[in-house]
């Protein structure tokens, strides 16, 4: 058969189609049509999915047309039907000349009339679009008249709509018509049924046909397909799926296998939609087990059939959305049908709400614009627009207008329906937050729903809904009326009457309806009737115990009803986030106030998590959950989300109180007040809130200004709000607002101001306030405080025992009582000084209110008085006494690690995670974690391993554990070696932030993250930097560091550093200058700065910058804490902290001198000891970078500020003396009198340095061996010191130039001294870090063998430097090392080769002392080969980098020396006397031996008395030179 229409021709007509209308909610549900030719006949066709072969795909690729499930799964207007009813199957077509044109109905019959049979046909599954279905098979009938399958439709369409006698007309005469031979008289019965009276006589006779025509064999599958459409569409599951059952039996018994390529076309076609449809019945039955079960059909015709099946996908979205699972593969299924069928408009409409329900609110609107242009009058357009302003942007005047714009859509596209009408209203009226401007259009909307179906009491009760969020309470009851008089069985408008009931007062009549309504759900309570229940017990009882019981029966309820239900229209009814509003404020409400611990705080928290899941925008649910998180302790929250109020609206009054509440709490007196005045100027309403005036008078408080606080709690308690009685209301408020302050805000205004009195010495008035307080509010639930505060006034004016008194006149059966027992407990250990009585308290508590809460309230007593053993015997005995044992553990282990029992802390941890506790994720990471710390890297890859062992999850919580894990775990390779998985794990950590960052919906918490996420990029930097010498990778994570987070301070510093090791000064700077720019005190930025400017040559500048942070540094002092292990040698240096040498025995400190807290001391002790060692930092720099310049002269002063600064003495003079005594009864009396040795370990480091840099060696060995203990500082002691002792005399290792001009007999031999030296290098050499060893560590052994000067030792270290090249490669030490090896093994031209190499490379001031020996050694090949002219070269560019090398301008001196130019030796080997101090003999003779030549006499007898008066018995200078000069001075 020809195929008429081209393909843009069919594209034309589905959009002028689609945008009719079919496009809402559920029109996104269409369905396979099965349609007969235009005459009528019986060869009549199942349409099958357009994405299958057929002319379409061929020449022209037409694609599915028709709707999906969409939104009648909760997710659209088609939410109002109570399932869904059908997916799509648009027409296939064919190829010409095969058996599949059969498909396509009459031969000739174009593409585009069968695309509109099935485009207009796509709208009847639905149980809300009738209109639009009828409307579109009247078109599709004017080109194919009478169609049965149409007019059958468009009956049915007519029945929805409740016109039921057309459709009857119209389905008469299509009785006989084969494919419908099965749905015509089902359809007539339900016509007939619907009928306001019921023609019985008529139903039995189409009963009786229908009953013949279902047990006549003859009936063809199509007609069952049509009939299990039908009976679908009227919600028959049961029998729908029979016959679709029967369908697929049928053609397995005939073809013997279902996808038998035997079989008919069309019997394929019908098949493969049957086993699709059966996935859609599961789908949409309502039972759980079935809908679990129907993705194995849709998966069934996408893996056997169709790949590109339309029914198939949308069933299989539809699935995984139905069950809140793999939401990001639903996303991904979408963009497959979009791609495959880019016409077909509802997948558009699943796409806006799939992104709904992933939370992906800034895609939303771009999708719903797209639909709008494909779409103009969509309905779910407005509804989606509506949602996205209500739910998060929060704009309120925007979502009204489009709710007026919704209203005037359904008006054009569904006149007449009113369940469209019901369900825009339901759903909106439950997010307007009871704003009048929302109501007042949710009200048109079911006004316009009533009036089209005026008996439907449902919409009535709606609008009685809406007129009590309204305020309208006497028109809500009315209508309740009316509905319980039709049917006193009405739960709805049962629960309505009784709220109406209770807010108007009449607490009687709602009781008795309460009870009632009980007996009529027996077992099965709502959280709707729990709620009403809670609100008799509160205003009718004051009960109080009874109303938390139903508010968390309620809540529980509530949970249950929303727990994996898909995010759509229909699930903002069932969530109804008015109801969880009540409900969270009536539980914070209930909840005592300053009770962090109280469950109503957390179960408030559960409740308004499911608000700002639905409506993340919601600021008075963002507001709320930060006021409960503000009392639960969590400051930051409670900042973040007061931030995401104001940044919705930023004139939010209880948003601006909030931020100055946790700048209150934060001891920020003046951000609290900025908070206040901005809170102010933004919302004059601001001041009519009680909490602002008691805010506002605590920060002036906390400054001291008690009177003006006075002033502003004095006209607070003038104000009319505070003269209402202090009694809760009588009756519930419908709107709740913000100025009319609780019982607990009133009796605020009493104690702060009785506080304030007391602050300026007036007991009287302070007396007076409290009395009055007493008067009104004692009999209240906030009695307690008044209690409490009256304890604290008497601490103010000093009255101890009085206040022991008043704390423990308080019953154990009284809310405050363990509030009591801590203060009381915090009075002896304050005041009193009392340990015993201060744990006495809190164990008085535990033994009256044994829970796991007092249990760890005990152990962190004994933990805080230094008794952590008592503390864990309290935790060991409550593992056995509660269920619970988690927490505990976590305490016990802490407290094990504080007193360094690792061994016990770990078999607790183990033991632990062995019970299958629950949520022990976070234990699993602190055993990991101890592992890692204890360097047992294999145990903690095992813990890791177990705890990322589980499935993939999106919720929050576990997420940032397992990155916490991840982190760990990479770190723990990292110091494995293992780089490759380092970088795998911290990557992985990185993506697992990037979804926890896509989920986060508050702005300041996402800031946080983004940090977060820099730093594992910056880890894999350092990875890569460090580890893997791989600068390129680094730099790109490095890079990428900042581009996440803009104010990344170590990303920045390490781009820096790589690009000074790249000689790429211009950008290091531009790094530098933004990070000084972001924080001008930078302590990393200015040393680079420094640095970098060095290598400018701006050498003053550079030094400028070192004093900068040397100033103010080092006049911190660091008396009160050990600095120096030239005291104490136990290994503990440099850790800071006194009470470590009293405990080691050390100094015996007394007990006037030691804190009454401790652990605040040593926190103290360490923070400043970090600032120390940073001044310390610096100065090494700074003498580093006066080497390399020439200038080690001016080092001294830096010195001289050092020790300036370090013997101010701290105000612990007494502490001073004890250590001064200590030392002098021990005999140092070095020690006792000389202020250095209490230095920082940094201090011996750094004069050590500057000793060895001025050819000391002696000093520079005393001076490193005071520090070669300390934890930070002792390594590069060590290192130093080895150094010296191998090469005390700093020869050139390997040269003979200089050593045979120094010692003319040649002698190899090995003295005394130098074994003594080889021994102690040797020794020093095992008090480095054994485990692993450094590659340092490893060079200085092999230097160690080759000292020796042992062929066999030699070669082994040449052996090992080998190694050393295979694992690290062009490592320059180990290059250097096998050069000076090939040397001492008489092999030159092997070592000149190796130190081509390092020529060759760039230099880099990590290895600069290594390049320099290298270019040294081999200017000593050039010259002992003549070449002059390529070691003079070497030599320069030596001094280029070290203007203080003094072996090169020795060497100089011999090349001039050698070529007779004994004016520019002499100059030569002068720069290198005056840099050796004037103390090398050799030197100095060369010196004066060369002034002698140069004829300059006086000079060579000068230098010559300096050699003789260090050297007396020096040889050949006195008769050589000394002499000759004289005589010819004479002559």
């Amino acid at each position: 058969a020809e195929v008429k229409g081209s393909p843009a021709s069919v594209m034309q007509n589905i959009s002028t189609l689609a945008g009719a209308g079919l496009n809402s909610d559920t029109s996104t549900a269409g369905h396979g049509i099965i349609f007969a030719d235009s005459a009528g006949t019986d060869e009549s066709t199942f349409t099958a999915d357009a994405g299958q072969q057929g002319v379409g795909a061929e020449s022209g690729a037409v694609p599915g047309i028709g709707n999906g499930i969409g939104l009648s799964m909760g997710s659209g207007p088609g939410a109002i039907a109570t399932q869904a009813r059908a997916p799509t199957s648009a027409a296939r077509v064919s190829r010409p000349g095969t058996a599949k044109n059969q498909l396509l109905g009459k031969k000739g019959s174009g593409v585009v009339e069968n695309l509109e049979i099935s485009v207009t046909l796509d709208a009847l599954d639905l149980e809300i679009l009738y209109n639009t279905a009828y409307k579109q098979c009247e078109v599709a009938l004017r080109r194919r008249t009478s169609d049965p399958v149409l007019v059958f439709w468009r009956a049915f369409a007519l029945i929805m709509q409740g016109r039921t006698g057309e459709a009857l007309r119209d389905l008469e005469p299509l009785q006989e018509k084969r494919e419908l031979v099965l749905a015509c008289p089902a359809a007539m019965i339900y016509a007939h049924e619907r009928c306001k009276i019921v023609d019985r006589e008529a139903v039995q006779e189409l009963q009786a046909k229908l009953t013949i025509a279902a047990s006549t064999a003859s009936s063809s599958d199509r007609a069952s397909m049509h009939m299990a459409l039908f009976l679908w569409q009227t919600g028959e599951y049961d029998q729908a799926r029979d016959y679709l059952r029967k369908i697929m039996d049928n053609f397995s018994s005939a073809s013997g296998k279902p996808a038998s390529t035997n079989a008919a076309p069309s019997s394929v076609a019908v098949y493969w939609m049957a086993v699709t449809f059966m996935g859609w019945v599961d789908l949409t039955c309502g039972q759980d087990a079935l809908v679990a079960k129907s993705s194995t059909w849709f998966d069934k015709v996408l893996d056997e059939y169709n790949p590109k099946d339309l029914d198939a996908l949308m069933g299989r979205l539809q699935s995984l959305r139905a069950t809140r699972q793999k939401l990001a593969v639903a996303l991904d299924i979408n963009s497959q049908i979009i791609t495959y069928h880019t016409t077909f408009i509802p997948a558009y409409i699943e796409r806006m709400y799939v992104l709904v329900e992933m939370g992906s609110w800034d895609l939303i609107v771009e999708a719903v614009q797209r639909v709008s242009n494909l779409s103009p009058d969509c309905v779910d357009t407005y509804a989606v627009f509506c949602l996205n302003e209500l739910c998060h942007e929060g704009r309120l005047k925007q979502a009204a207008t489009h709710l007026a714009n919704l209203n005037l859509a359904i008006a054009k596209t569904e006149p007449l329906n009113a369940g469209l009408y019901y369900l825009m209203a339901q759903t909106f009226c439950r997010l307007a937050g009871r704003r009048d401007i929302i109501l007042e259009q949710t009200a048109s909307l079911i006004a316009k729903a009533i009036e089209l179906e005026p008996s439907n009491m449902a919409f009535k009760c709606e609008m009685g809904f809406i007129y009590f969020l309204m305020g309208k309470l006497e028109k809500a009851m009315e209508l309740y009326r009316v509905a319980v008089a039709q049917n006193s069985q009405d739960i709805t408008a049962i629960h309505g009457l009784i709220k109406c009931q209770i807010f108007k007062g009449n607490f009687d009549d709602a009781e008795e309806q309460i009870e009632f309504l009980e007996a009529m759900q027996s077992t099965n309570t709502s959280a709707e009737t729990a709620y009403l229940c809670s609100l008799v017990a509160k205003y009718k009882y004051r009960n109080s115990e009874k109303q938390s019981r139903y508010l968390r029966q309620a809540s529980e309820l509530t949970r249950k009803h929303l727990s994996n239900k898909a995010i759509g229209l229909s699930y903002y009814v069932r969530s109804n986030a008015d109801f969880l509003m009540e409900l969270a404020q009536d539980f914070l409400e209930s909840c005592p106030a300053r009770e962090p611990l109280h469950p109503f705080l957390s179960s408030t928290s559960d409740v308004l998590q499911q608000v700002i899941k639905i409506a993340p925008g919601n600021v008075e649910a963002l507001n709320l959950v930060g006021c409960v998180k503000f009392l639960m302790g969590d400051l930051v929250t409670a900042q973040s989300m007061a931030n995401a109020c104001l940044k919705i609206d930023a004139a939010h009054a209880k948003a601006h109180i909030l931020t100055a509440q946790v700048h209150l709490a934060n001891k920020n007196a003046k951000g609290c007040l900025s908070a206040l005045d901005i809170g102010l100027s933004m919302n004059f309403e601001v001041r009519h809130i009680l909490t602002y005036h008691v805010l506002k008078a605590k920060a002036l408080k906390m400054q001291g200004n008690n009177e003006e606080a006075i002033k502003i709690l004095s006209g607070a308690l003038g104000m009319s709000i505070m003269r209402d009685s202090a009694e809760d209301s009588d009756v519930p408020k419908i709107k709740r607002s913000d100025a009319v302050p609780s019982t607990s805000e009133k009796i605020s205004v009493y104690l702060e101001l009785a506080e304030a009195y007391s602050k300026l010495k007036n007991a009287k008035e302070a007396a007076e306030i409290m009395d009055e307080a007493s008067r009104i509010f004692g009999h209240t639930s906030e009695s307690h405080r008044i209690i409490l505060t009256n304890a604290n006034l008497c601490l103010e004016r000093g009255e101890i025992d009085s206040a022991l008194s008043i704390l423990s006149g308080i019953s154990q059966n009284h809310q405050s009582f363990v509030k009591a027992k801590t203060q009381m407990g915090s009075i002896y250990l304050n005041f009193k000084k009392d340990r015993k009585a201060y744990a006495r308290c809190y164990n008085d508590l535990y033994e009256r209110c044994k829970s796991v809460e007092t249990c760890i309230l005990l152990g962190e007593a004994y933990m805080n008085i230094q008794e952590p053993e008592k503390a864990i015997e309290v935790y060991e005995n409550g593992i056995d006494v509660f269920d619970d044992p988690f927490v505990l553990a976590c305490k016990i282990g802490n407290a094990l690690i504080k007193t360094h029992d690792y061994a016990r802390a770990i078999s607790y941890y183990e033991s632990a995670l062995g019970k299958n506790t629950p949520n022990s994720a976070s234990l699993r990471y602190d055993l990991a974690e101890l592992y890692f710390k204890l360097r047992n890297y294999e145990d903690v890859e095992r813990i890791v391993s177990d705890a990322l062992n589980h499935p993939r999850t999106e919720e929050a919580m576990v997420l940032h554990l397992d990155v916490k894990f991840n982190i760990l775990q990479g770190k723990s390779y990292r110091a494995m070696g293992r780089y490759d998985n380092a970088i795998s794990s911290l990557s992985t950590a990185k993506e697992l932030h990037l979804r926890i960052i896509a989920a986060e919906i508050v702005s300041s918490e996402i800031a946080n993250l983004k940090r977060l996420v820099a730093d594992i990029c910056c880890e894999i930097g350092d990875v890569f930097a460090i580890n893997m010498n791989d600068s390129a990778q680094a730099i790109m994570h490095y890079t990428e560091a900042t581009q996440v987070f803009p104010k990344h301070e170590k990303a920045k510093a390490a781009l820096s550093r790589l690009s000074i090791a790249k000689n790429d000064l211009t950008t290091a700077q531009t790094h530098c200058m933004s990070l000084l720019r972001d924080d001008p005190d930078n302590y990393a930025a200015t040393l680079l700065m420094a640095e970098i400017q060095f290598l400018n040559n701006d050498y003053q500048t550079a030094l400028a910058h070192y004093r900068s942070i040397l100033e103010p540094s080092v006049t911190s002092t660091i008396a009160t804490t050990r600095m120096s292990t030239s005291l104490y040698p136990s290994g503990t240096a440099g850790t800071g902290a006194v009470e470590t040498a009293a405990a080691n025995g050390v100094v015996d400190m007394p007990v006037e001198a030691r804190p009454s807290d401790i652990g605040s001391s040593i926190a103290e002790s360490r923070k400043m000891a970090v600032t120390v060692s940073q001044s310390y930092r610096a100065l090494r720099s700074a003498i580093e970078m006066l080497r390399r310049a020439g200038k080690m002269e001016d080092a001294i002063g830096l010195f001289e500020l050092c020790e300036k600064n370090s013997t101010r003495r701290s105000t612990n003079e007494k502490l001073f003396a004890s250590r001064a005594a200590a030392a002098s009864d021990s005999g140092d009396i070095a020690v006792a009198s000389d202020p250095a040795v209490f230095m920082h370990a940094g201090y011996h480091f750094c004069k050590g340095l500057y000793h060895r840099y001025t050819n000391s060696p002696n000093e520079a060995l005393k001076a490193f061996n005071c520090g070669r203990k300390d934890a930070e500082w002792g390594t590069e002691c060590l290192y130093n010191m080895i150094e010296i002792f191998l090469n005390p005399d700093n020869e050139t290792l390997g040269g003979e130039v200089l050593e045979s001009a120094a010692d003319g007999n040649g002698s190899t031999d090995q003295t005394d001294a130098d074994i003594l030296a080889l021994l102690t290098a040797d020794k020093l050499l095992k008090e480095l870090p054994q485990n692993p060893k450094s590659l340092r560590t490893q060079v200085l052994e092999c230097h160690a063998w080759m000292v020796t000067k042992q062929k066999s030792e030699i070669e082994r270290a040449l052996a090992h430097f080998t190694q050393i090249l295979q694992e690290e490669a062009d490592y320059v030490p180990s290059l250097l090392g096998i050069a000076i090896a090939y040397m001492l093994l008489k092999q030159p031209p092997r070592a000149r080769n190796q130190l081509k190499r390092i020529v060759k490379m760039d230099w880099s001031i990590e290895h600069a002392e290594d390049f320099e020996r290298a270019w040294l050694l081999l200017a000593d090949i050039y010259i002992q080969g003549g070449k002059y002219d390529l070691a003079t070269d070497l030599l320069k560019r030596c001094l280029g980098q070290n203007k203080s090398c003094s072996k090169a301008y020795e060497y100089l001196g011999y090349i001039m020396e050698k070529e007779a130019s004994y004016k520019d030796a002499a100059e030569a080997y002068s720069n290198a006397w005056k840099l050796e101090r004037e103390s090398n003999a050799t030197i100095g003779f060369k010196l004066a031996f060369n002034h002698l030549k140069a004829k300059k006499y006086v000079e060579a007898v000068e230098i010559s008395h300096k050699v003789l008066k260090l050297y007396p018995d020096y040889p050949k200078i006195r008769k050589e030179i000394l002499d000759k000069a004289r005589t010819l001075l004479r002559s």
